[in-house]
Formats: C-alpha cells, sequence, structure tokens
C-alpha cells in the first residue's frame, strides 16, 4: 500500500505542475488521473480549473487558475499556490506522478468496498459490481490517435512475430480456418444447437485441446455433473464408452486405459464448477484464475438470475456480461445455447441464427455464432448409425466479426464423447 504522506506529496508536486506549465502538464496526465482522485481538496481545486481553462482554450496563468477555482467554489490562497509551485522541478514525470495518485484512489476506493461488506452496508453481489467497475475504469484513458496508431502497429508487429495471439487455437485445423484463426481474444464465442446435437461434446473437445496445449480452462458446467464430465472426458482420451465409465462397468482389461486416462487428465490446467451459478459466481472463478486460456459456459440458459425480469430480458444480460467479462479478462467465451425447435419444423432441418431460444441479444453480443448440425439424428430409427460408429457433424459458422461465415464438418461418436478432424473434413 502506498504510504499516505507520499500520495499527498504526489498530489501537491501535481498541483504545483498544473499552476506553473499547466498545458504541457494536461497533455501528460489527461485521462489518467480525475479531480476526484485527489485527497487535497486544493490540489483538486488546481486540476479542475485549469483542466476547464484549457478545455475553453481561455488563457493560463496560476492568477487565472485561481480565479476559475473560486469561481467553482474553491479559494485557493496564495501561501498555498506559491509552496506548491516551489516544488515544481519538470513536467517530465507528470505521468507516473498522476499514476500514483489514480492508483491510491483505486486502492481506497477498494477498501471502502470492504469495510462497506464487512459492515453490511453492501450485499456481496453489490461489492463485486462496484470492483467490477473500479476494474473498468482502471483501463478507460483514451488513448491520442499517435498512441492509438503505435500500440496498434506495435500488436501486430508481435501477432506477427508470433509474441502475441489473437486467435486461440480450437485444435482443430478446418474449424480454425472457418473461424479465421480460432476463438479470438476477448470474444464471445456462442455454440447453438437442439438438445442431444453434442454441445457440450463439441465444447469439451474444443476445451480438451486448449487444455493439451497448457492453456488453463474455467468450465462452468450448469447442466452435468464434474463426475458425468470426467466420464465424458475420459472416454474421448480412452476410447471407452462413456456410460459405462459413468455407471462404474468397467471390464477388467479396461481399468488399465482408464487409469491411464485419469492420470493424463489430472495433469491439464482444467477445472469444473459443477453448481448453480449466477453471472456473479462465474465473474469470480474467473478473476480468481490467474493466466486463464478459455472460460466454456454450458450452458447461457441456466445461469441463474440475480434480478427479475422476462426470459428475454435475462438472456439479453446474461449475453451482455459475457461480453464484457471476456473484453474484460481478454480471453474467449465458449457460451453454450439451446436453440428452439423451428428448426425442427423445416424440412432440412438444419438451423440457422433465427433459431436462438429467447434472445436476439446471444446473436448481437457474440463476436462468432456457430450452429451444430447432425442429420443423423433426424434419419429413421433404422437407418441411424450405431452409437459406437462415427458420423458427421457440421459445424456451421452462421456470424464472424473476424473472418467469413461457412462451414467445418467433422467426425462425431456419441459412445466414447469424441469429435475428430476426419473422412468428413471440409472447409
Amino acid at each position: 500500500m502506498v504510504n499516505p504522506s507520499f500520495v499527498m506529496d504526489a498530489e501537491r508536486s501535481l498541483a504545483g505542475c498544473l499552476l506553473v506549465d499547466p498545458a504541457e502538464t494536461l497533455r501528460a496526465v489527461r485521462g489518467a488521473v480525475s479531480a476526484g482522485d485527489f485527497l487535497n481538496g486544493n490540489a483538486a481545486a488546481v486540476y479542475t480549473a485549469a483542466s476547464a481553462l484549457v478545455a475553453a482554450d481561455k488563457s493560463i496563468d496560476p492568477v487565472l487558475i485561481q480565479e476559475e477555482a473560486a469561481r467553482q467554489g474553491t479559494q485557493l490562497s496564495n501561501e498555498f499556490c506559491g509552496e506548491v509551485m516551489r516544488l515544481y522541478c519538470t513536467t517530465a514525470n507528470a505521468a507516473e506522478t498522476a499514476r500514483v495518485i489514480h492508483e491510491a484512489a483505486q486502492a481506497r476506493a477498494g477498501r471502502e468496498i470492504g469495510l462497506s461488506l464487512a459492515d453490511d452496508t453492501l450485499t456481496p453481489v453489490e461489492a463485486l459490481g462496484r470492483l467490477q467497475a473500479l476494474l473498468r475504469e482502471q483501463g478507460s484513458r483514451l488513448h491520442t490517435p499517435m498512441e492509438a496508431a503505435n500500440a496498434v502497429m506495435d500488436y501486430i508487429n508481435a501477432a506477427a512475430s508470433g509474441e502475441t495471439r489473437p486467435f486461440l487455437t480450437t485444435g482443430f485445423p478446418s474449424l480454425d480456418r472457418q473461424l479465421a484463426g480460432g476463438l479470438v481474444a476477448g470474444g464471445l464465442i456462442t455454440l447453438a444447437a437442439r438438445p442431444g446435437t453434442g454441445k457440450t461434446t463439441a465444447a469439451l473437445a474444443i476445451a480438451e485441446n486448449v487444455a493439451t496445449a497448457g492453456g488453463k480452462v474455467l468450465y462452468i458446467s450448469l447442466e452435468m455433473t464434474e463426475a458425468q464430465l470426467w466420464a465424458c472426458r475420459a472416454a474421448s482420451l480412452s476410447g471407452l464408452s462413456r456410460s459405462a465409465i459413468y455407471g462404474g462397468r468397467i471390464a477388467a482389461q479396461e481399468w488399465g486405459r482408464l487409469t491411464n486416462a485419469f492420470d493424463c487428465l489430472s495433469r491439464r490446467p482444467f477445472f469444473i464448477r459443477d453448481t448453480p451459478s449466477t453471472l456473479e459466481d462465474i465473474e469470480r472463478e474467473a478473476r480468481c484464475l490467474d493466466n486463464l486460456a478459455l472460460i466454456v459456459v454450458d450452458h447461457i440458459g441456466l445461469v441463474k438470475p440475480t434480478a427479475k425480469g422476462s426470459r428475454y430480458e435475462l438472456m439479453t444480460d446474461t449475453a451482455h456480461r459475457l461480453k464484457q467479462l471476456a473484453l474484460s479478462l481478454r480471453v474467449p467465451i465458449l457460451g453454450l445455447c439451446q436453440l428452439n425447435r423451428q428448426s425442427e419444423q423445416r424440412d432440412s432441418k438444419r438451423p440457422t441464427m433465427a433459431d436462438l431460444r429467447d434472445s436476439g441479444a446471444v446473436e448481437e453480443d457474440s463476436d462468432v455464432v456457430c450452429l451444430l448440425f447432425r442429420a443423423a439424428q433426424y434419419l429413421p430409427e433404422d437407418e441411424r448409425p450405431k452409437p459406437w460408429e462415427s458420423q458427421p457433424i457440421d459445424f456451421i459458422v452462421d456470424k464472424n466479426r473476424h473472418g467469413s461465415t461457412g462451414l467445418a464438418t467433422m467426425s462425431f461418436c456419441g459412445y466414447n464423447a469424441r469429435i475428430t478432424e476426419g473422412n468428413y473434413g471440409r472447409s
């Protein structure tokens, strides 16, 4: 924690810079600090008055700053102005001084939230909301056009050299190609399908590929238990039946394969939460895990509401806040979503974005909408593949902010919860 006396000195020093060289100082600190960040009322008044004069394109000097401050209700004494002006050496450190003042203000605000939570003035949900607002505020300083151009060029160079990855690979080359590289960092990717199509199997396959490559995964399961998910994961890795694994029906000669699968899976950074969860629960879990690569929410229609509203309003709020969380953490969020029955009433049965259940906001907030389709689901019973036989599953990219729309088809096997690039692959 920054020493309070050091912060007060920083505020007085910045006030001195503003009085001696207001225009240059404001250019250096604009957006990095606000009047509300100051503990010293006189220093805050200097900042506010100088900002007002510059914004109005008026002449500016110490006397005019005093006059503007007085007009706004604060009398700045000659003694105070003279004292802080004597502290002035250079504006070179003004930006760093402003950063210290702003971060100290953020720390004070955080402590106040903690104290309010401790004495029950705020509920946990309200406290979390205020903390999230503080976090968003920390990144709110606008860049000048030159700063933005330089920052983006640095990013492009870093992406070109491999130092930065704008996309997280799904582990499926045909799907990555269709998505222009994979799951976009900071994006909400919606994976939608009718029940029983294979949403969870597909999400687990992508998440498993990420974890296998060393990326940390947070899987929010609101439909299946952790044990059921582990059975799916172990089945995919071992080739054994997922229902047999979950039911404990393991033949003697299969135990070695199962044990090896669990040993391998236990070494991967794959974290599962399988309890009923609100958006606040999901946000808290995500922020508690450092260096996340991917968040999966299975599925977003089961996120517990914390407010009243129609189904449409609740889904709208869920989609919007998941997108904001993805942006805040700079990681992709893969959100699973149910489709309504409209697609099954059509001859082709092939889904479109119009079939998203309850909310057009899911479509609006998503960077990518990917619809799953298995034609074998709609065959007559006697023509369907056997459970252990592979069949094609289509990943229909119906919206893509960062690339084109299109199709990637892969191989699905429900018996062992496995999706692979196979003979069906095309893009």
